[in-house]
């Protein structure tokens, strides 16, 4: 099929959409397919402006655009202009409802941020600087020599240089019990071999290897033989 003039053209409008301003006198039928590619508003609307015997009839170029930049704006609302070449503001009207919510949207989110920090810190831990000289030495602890602080009577030392704070007697006693388990232990560690405990009745009977070592021992010594050697021949015999 041999395309004609007029679509060599339109293709050619359509390849180059983003630079048409103005389509002059040229009727709304032929200039549809340019304008319906048309994704801008302002270029639109600056079309229109120079040629406006087309905007009684755009209106549907408006409704496309307005149907692809606020697709849930639409779903609210159902914006008609009285007269049909005021497509435009119904536009404008859409755009100004979209920046509405967004500023609402961020406004919640902002108050949303501050109170949940509100929060953190209400909840965190205030750290504050003791200072002996005022409040007095610290629980658990007493002036040394050199005005040092020591350990008082609010922590137990233990064998090893270690210091555990407890808060009930079942602690103190779970402790006590770890510790005589730790030097039993060791104790059975440096324990000499030969001076292990045997208990009475363990010790049946020697090793399998032992016993034929023992057996080989008892037997008999056997006399070692002796070298026989040939006889030599006497001086003149045969």
């Amino acid at each position: 099929m041999v395309k004609t003039l007029v679509d060599l053209c339109t293709a050619v409008c359509i390849k180059n959409v983003r630079d048409i301003f103005d389509v002059g006198s040229t009727p709304y039928g032929l200039v549809r397919p340019i304008l319906m590619k048309i994704d801008n508003a302002a270029q639109l609307r600056e079309i229109e402006e120079n040629s406006p015997h087309i905007q009684p009839d755009d209106a549907e170029c408006w409704q496309r655009l307005i149907n692809r930049h606020f697709p849930s704006q639409v779903k609210k609302h159902n914006f008609e202009p009285r007269d049909p070449k005021l497509w435009h503001k119904v536009y404008e009207k859409y755009k100004a409802i979209e920046v509405e919510e967004k500023r609402i949207a961020l406004e919640k989110l902002t108050s949303s941020l501050k109170t949940i920090k509100k929060e953190k810190q209400e909840k965190a831990s205030t750290v504050i600087n003791y200072d002996a000289k005022i409040l007095g030495p610290a629980p658990g602890r007493r002036k040394g020599l050199g005005g040092r602080d020591v350990p008082g009577a609010g922590g137990l030392r233990w064998g090893g240089g270690s210091r555990t704070k407890t808060t009930s007697a079942r602690s103190i006693m779970q402790k006590a019990r770890r510790e005589a388990a730790e030097i039993s232990r060791r104790n059975k560690l440096v324990t000499p071999t030969g001076q292990l405990p045997v208990r009475q009745g363990q010790i049946i009977q020697a090793p399998l290897g032992m016993r034929e070592e023992h057996r080989i021992k008892s037997l008999p010594t056997m006399p070692t033989p002796r070298r026989i050697q040939a006889p030599q021949s006497r001086t003149g015999e045969r």
